[in-house]
């Protein structure tokens, strides 16, 4: 049964603009017993409202407050605007994607037709004119197809003139390499690169002396790589 109607006699006004229609299945006892509901809730506002000494400071300090606030407001509103510091948009760079990287790379890979996609499915792109590689999967992919070639040329020996570049790292000149299959390896020390350089990027040791040095050297001579 909805509450505070409008047809209630004892009511002077109603607060709601648009007050709930009485329901049709309503009785008189509904209106009476809603009207007695009314009278219950009066009294017991009454009973338990605050006193004047306690409400009225409130309700003064609640309207100073008020004032205080609007007084704020109109002041906001009548000043000046703030500079604003205007920021030009950001230009969004079109994302590179790898086949268009490599049709720009001024490195050359074989099949020169084919795209990234077919060049891909060995795991490793490798330079035929530089040598240098690089792993399809790794983060410096395309730091590699957009850096620069620099030729390594090869003597019949296999002996690599120059540096060798894998995975945007870069050996030492001091390395005298020779290319063993998919390995490169240094004559002088003996250490080995294929998918990563470790201790090629460091300068050589010609006098290490160590089984590792030796099984290195002779697997070169045995072509076991």
């Amino acid at each position: 049964m909805p509450s505070h109607l409008p047809e209630d006699p004892e009511r002077k006004r109603c607060k709601s603009k648009d007050p709930m229609p009485i329901p049709d299945w309503a009785q008189l006892w509904h209106k009476l017993g809603n009207h007695h509901a009314d009278l219950l809730a009066t009294e017991a506002g009454k009973t338990f409202a605050l006193h004047e000494d306690i409400a009225n400071p409130i309700i003064q300090r609640v309207s100073e407050l008020q004032l205080i606030q609007k007084r704020l407001a109109s002041i906001i509103c009548y000043m000046p605007h703030r500079p604003k510091n205007h920021r030009s948009p950001k230009i969004r760079r079109p994302i590179e994607t790898l086949d268009e990287l490599l049709r720009m790379s001024n490195h050359s890979f074989s099949p020169d037709w084919a795209g990234f996609s077919t060049l891909a499915k060995s795991g490793k792109l490798q330079c035929v004119a530089c040598h240098g590689s690089c792993m399809t999967k790794s983060r410096g992919i395309k730091a590699f197809l957009k850096g620069e070639c620099a030729p390594c040329v090869l003597d019949p020996d296999f002996r690599v003139h120059g540096t060798i570049s894998i995975n945007n790292a870069v050996s030492h000149h001091t390395h005298k390499l020779i290319l063993s299959g998919k390995t490169y390896v240094c004559t002088m020390c003996g250490y080995k690169a294929t998918e990563r350089l470790s201790k090629l990027k460091y300068a050589c040791h010609p006098n290490l002396k160590s089984s590792y040095k030796g099984a290195n050297l002779k697997a070169v001579e045995d072509g076991t790589f």
